[in-house]
């Protein structure tokens, strides 16, 4: 049986831009977009800990 690949370190998502829908906000960790009727929540792989942002994103974290 095959192993997955681990996610690469140029698959990181680090920011989201929709086009067709607005951003309201920009957390530390995810986006929240304006769909209409209801609100899109992405999680990106961006990292927090202890309420500070940190440089390095982790591959992955926002599957």
């Amino acid at each position: 049986m095959s192993q997955p690949e681990p996610p690469r370190a140029s698959d990181l998502v680090t920011s989201v831009r929709l086009r067709h829908y607005p951003l309201l906000r920009s957390g530390k960790v995810r986006d929240l977009f304006d769909v209409g009727d209801a609100l899109l929540i992405v999680a990106t792989d961006r990292l927090s800990a202890f309420d500070v942002i940190l440089p390095s994103a982790i591959p992955g974290k926002g599957k």
